[in-house]
């Protein structure tokens, strides 16, 4: 196959940055607070959202969802 698919996943010297930080912390959790809350604040902003919300992945995020619709 030409040209070939991109190495997966893709992070650079910012995102094993951010990786280590988190480790270093010990607090890589939800509850955790640092790393996680630094993300969801620029996450949201950089969308224009008052809040963001980081999950595990889709399936707790469509948990999350339909929990909240009721």
């Amino acid at each position: 196959r030409k040209p070939e698919f991109p190495a997966w996943p893709q992070f650079g010297e910012e995102e094993r940055a951010g990786l280590v930080r988190a480790l270093e912390q010990g607090q890589w959790w939800r509850m955790g607070g640092g790393e996680v809350n630094a993300f969801e604040a620029e996450f949201g902003a950089y969308h224009g959202a008052a809040h963001a919300l980081a999950v595990t992945n889709g399936t707790h995020a469509l948990e999350l969802a339909l929990q909240v619709l009721g």
